[in-house]
């Protein structure tokens, strides 16, 4: 895990990568909560394994949508390379981008008449 927690002093409640990059800070996941019910409140051991998860997803969908746009012969990470990481990694179909599936070859009609032309 790349991710720890900075001096209290410097950074206070913000989790930050090595590249001293702020990714989440402790009072959103308070935030969240209190949105949710404010009569709520969340103990700190939770939020810090909260955060862990969260930095751990992040990281993991970042890189994979890096491979992917490389794959693709891109150096820009577009909304389809962390669609399709989401869908085949982690089962999360997002509702507005549908993942259009590829036609089968073997059953359309253009392929079925190429083979009749090979076979003779």
């Amino acid at each position: 895990n790349i991710f720890f927690k900075k001096s209290m002093s410097n950074f206070p409640n913000t989790y930050i990568n090595e590249n001293d990059q702020k990714l989440i800070k402790l009072d959103n996941i308070r935030q969240i909560v209190h949105s949710i019910d404010p009569d709520y409140s969340i103990d700190v051991e939770a939020e810090i394994s909260l955060l862990e998860i969260a930095n751990d997803f992040i990281e993991d969908i970042i890189k994979s949508g890096c491979q992917l746009a490389q794959h693709r012969k891109s150096n820009v990470v577009e909304k389809k390379d962390i669609v399709l990481h989401l869908a085949k990694h982690w089962q999360i179909e997002l509702e507005d981008v549908p993942l259009t599936k590829p036609k089968s070859i073997v059953n359309s009609e253009e392929h079925k008449m190429r083979l009749k032309k090979v076979k003779g």
